[in-house]
């Protein structure tokens, strides 16, 4: 709601109608103009003043009155691409491919400094502009997202992730402790070192909690398995996808009358496996290897793969629908659902496949195995077509 932001907003739009108009302009200038995003504001406006910034010594030789009535301070639009850019790095932590769930706290506690820095003009170049924005963008991120990113889950994946929360807290707050002399500086240090005391606390909880859940999910799962895992399927109730069974976990349950460690006990369990994990080295490069390859930590290993496997945005899916529908072409509109899912799994595989060995990593994907199931079903549809 701020009219100074908006003046600017439209200041730098009607810079780039001008160019976008003049070809012979346009091809003069250091950056392109890329066109306005309309899924990503925030990547929209990192890249309106990212091309304003590089483009503004060209914008200064233009003597045309779109231009040069139009043209605003260059510190003006220094400060909100740092901001900006801080904004960004924070959302494409959230739409990072693989996982991203131990990150969400981490990255939110940098934006959250790094806006209170512009907020409190600490920056080398903040604006009146910049100051305002960072306010209320700070005040905005905390209604949205921290609900998500302060939560137990997420402070937990952290933790599996390598994160020594207390000290990260320590060495960021930190920062600011020589400014503790501002009262909202002081505020906002204190409350982060009360969060930090609590927080070795709120993971044991949430990890025995978890541990609770899975195993009273998993002294049901021998019933449910059988039934799912039937081929046949009686009146009224759906087939299941055989295609999923390579998804169902083969491994042994424990029986109903096998109770298990008591609170306590599990709480002292926890506690143990806790100090150890902390005191060890810990590779936070491939957080999924690391964890498969202990094995003096069965609590925090059952309970770290279902915290590690979720995904903090839906940008995954939104990808996963895309490629939906590039293989379902024109030409595919016979396609049955498992051959459709099958190939989609086996492109998925494939990228994996690289990026691992991009990393210099040995990837572990069963890719053979979906082949095989493809080409088997891909020849049942050629027939099912043929006939």
């Amino acid at each position: 709601n701020d009219s100074s932001l908006q003046v600017l907003m439209d200041q730098l739009s009607t810079i780039a109608n001008y160019y976008n108009r003049r070809t012979g302009k346009a091809t003069q200038l250091s950056y392109s103009i890329q066109e306005k995003s309309t899924t990503r504001p925030w990547r929209s406006y990192f890249h309106q003043f990212k091309t304003a910034v590089g483009n503004y010594s060209g914008y200064q030789l233009e003597t045309d009155s779109d231009v040069a009535d139009n043209l605003p301070p260059l510190a003006h639009l220094k400060s909100m691409l740092e901001i900006m850019q801080y904004t960004k790095n924070f959302f494409d932590i959230f739409e990072k491919d693989g996982p991203n769930s131990h990150l969400a706290f981490p990255a939110y506690l940098s934006l959250d400094y790094h806006l209170l820095q512009h907020k409190l003009g600490l920056n080398a170049c903040s604006s009146s502009i910049s100051r305002r924005f960072a306010a209320d963008l700070r005040t905005l991120v905390e209604h949205k997202l921290w609900p998500y990113c302060g939560s137990d889950f997420s402070i937990t994946a952290a933790y599996f992730g390598g994160r020594k929360l207390p000290q990260k807290i320590s060495s960021i707050t930190g920062k600011l402790k020589e400014q503790r002399n501002n009262v909202e500086t002081t505020g906002w240090y204190d409350s982060w070192a009360l969060f930090a005391e609590g927080i070795q606390e709120r993971v044991k909880l949430c990890i025995c909690d978890m541990h609770s859940k899975m195993r009273a999910q998993t002294l049901q799962a021998p019933s449910n398995r059988s039934q799912a895992s039937t081929s046949t399927s009686t009146a009224g109730e759906p087939r299941v996808n055989p295609f999923l069974s390579i998804f169902y976990d083969e491994e042994e349950h424990e029986s109903p009358e096998h109770e298990g460690p008591s609170v306590s006990e599990l709480e002292a369990n926890v506690v143990q496996e806790m100090l150890i994990f902390e005191s060890s080295q810990i590779n936070q490069v491939d957080i999924l290897s690391m964890w498969k390859n202990i094995v003096n930590l069965p609590i925090l290993k059952s309970v770290a793969q279902h915290f590690l496997a979720v995904p903090m945005s839906s940008a995954n899916v939104e990808r996963l629908f895309s490629i939906c529908g590039l293989v379902l072409s024109k030409l595919r509109r016979k396609i049955k659902p498992v051959v459709l899912q099958a190939m989609v799994y086996y492109r998925a595989q494939l990228a994996i496949k690289a990026l691992l060995r991009k990393e210099n990593v040995e990837g572990n994907a069963d890719i053979d195995g979906t082949r095989n199931a493809l080409i088997a079903s891909e020849g049942d549809t050629s027939e099912a077509d043929s006939e």
